[in-house]
């Protein structure tokens, strides 16, 4: 009927910050996990298996802010981070750590992988830097480049995921906020030769009455990941107030791999101080003789102003 998986984890994580005189932050780190697994109706996997995970790092943040006369800050953080990590104990299945994503937010991380079936081991080093400009007048600028370097190659990640091999790919993510309205934000995984191997570019405008999202991202085929043919696609989302209580939406993603689109849909909302309707438009592009095209159509109602489960409408309230 299918692999049966009862986990049980328990993990332990410790850190202290040391500031010397030149402003050099030095972070000690260390993690530790013991994790029992049972595991039923695998052709491969049977029994109960016990694991034992650790890590110990060490990291070096030198932050050097400038601040100029017209109120315009600046700064720019070197990090170095080196891991040793180590797991013991019987192999089981991977099941909640398939999809890594290797990003600014995990670049300094002693272990990538999301859940308790995977974690990261071997002797690495994850270095990079961190840019941040805030200007008084509405606009910042973050930026963040950095890769992973490790003793010997790590192959239990996929393929597409940038971390695979001896060195990872180079990461570089940016955002660009201008005004509290348009804002860009993207990032990227790129060879030594900075060929694009995984990317995802979004940028947007948003104020009181109107929005425009438009996004593309990139990544190659993948068979651990299930994807079995290249990701290139072009998002569109808008939306307009036409009245206080009507909104228009405009959504579509164009393929460009199988270059057309591949989804179009269009809806108008109305909203008061007491409901809200939604009716919807939406089609589904197929090119497959064993997927047809599809087109729906929505209409939902929702009360609004009971127990705070949504905003009210423009006049904040129910009095009906």
């Amino acid at each position: 009927d299918g692999r049966d998986m009862q986990r049980l984890s328990f993990r332990g994580a410790w850190q202290r910050n040391f500031l010397s005189e030149n402003g050099i932050i030095t972070t000690l780190q260390g993690a530790a996990a013991a994790n029992a697994f049972m595991v039923q109706q695998d052709t491969f996997y049977q029994g109960n298996v016990n694991r034992l995970d650790g890590s110990v790092g060490v990291q070096f943040r030198w932050p050097l802010l400038r601040t100029e006369g017209n109120g315009v800050s600046q700064l720019i953080e070197p990090v170095a981070q080196f891991v040793t990590s180590a797991s013991t104990g019987g192999t089981i299945p991977n099941e909640d750590s398939v999809l890594v994503t290797f990003d600014e937010g995990n670049l300094f991380a002693m272990n990538r992988f999301p859940g308790a079936d995977a974690t990261e081991t071997g002797s690495f080093a994850n270095i990079g830097v961190n840019y941040l400009r805030n200007d008084p007048a509405g606009w910042t600028v973050g930026v963040t480049a950095g890769r992973v370097l490790r003793v010997r190659a790590q192959d239990d990640f996929t393929d597409t995921s940038g971390l695979i091999g001896p060195k990872s790919n180079w990461l570089l993510a940016g955002q660009v906020t201008l005004a509290n309205h348009f804002i860009f934000m993207g990032r990227a995984l790129t060879d030594d030769n900075l060929e694009l191997a995984r990317g995802e570019f979004q940028a947007s405008y948003v104020d009181d009455q109107f929005s425009l999202v438009t996004g593309f991202i990139h990544t190659g085929a993948d068979t651990e990941e299930n994807r079995l043919v290249p990701i290139s696609e072009l998002l569109l989302d808008t939306s307009i107030d036409l009245t206080p209580e009507w909104t228009g939406q405009l959504q579509g993603i164009y393929d460009f791999e199988a270059q057309r689109a591949s989804t179009a849909g269009l809806a108008l909302t109305f909203k008061n101080e007491c409901v809200q309707v939604n009716l919807s438009l939406s089609r589904r592009f197929a090119s497959s003789t064993s997927v047809t095209p599809t087109t729906d159509f929505g209409l939902s109602l929702e009360l609004l102003g009971f127990g705070g489960s949504n905003e009210p409408g423009p006049a904040r309230q129910c009095r009906s």
